[in-house]
């Protein structure tokens, strides 16, 4: 894995921006390239069809979690 003098300065960048402090080019190509490897294992692409079947599911089950935060807020209120 690799990571361009490009891509160090720009994790730099947002590692300042959201840490309020500036790290080494040797530690931001540390991290960058630890985040990399947890995104490589941790991320998993769906095919068309996983993602359509989830749309589905999300379809059916929206409007019960709609009615039961709906009936939970009703019970609040007495």
């Amino acid at each position: 894995m690799v990571m361009s003098d490009e891509d160090i300065a720009e994790f730099q960048r947002l590692y300042k921006n959201r840490y309020g402090h500036e790290i080494s080019k040797e530690k931001a190509y540390e991290q960058g390239i630890k985040l990399l490897r947890l995104l490589k294992r941790i991320y998993k692409p769906m095919t068309v069809k996983q993602h359509d079947a989830i749309q589905e599911r999300r379809a059916e089950t929206l409007p019960q979690i709609i009615a039961n935060f709906a009936l939970h807020d009703n019970d609040s209120k007495v």
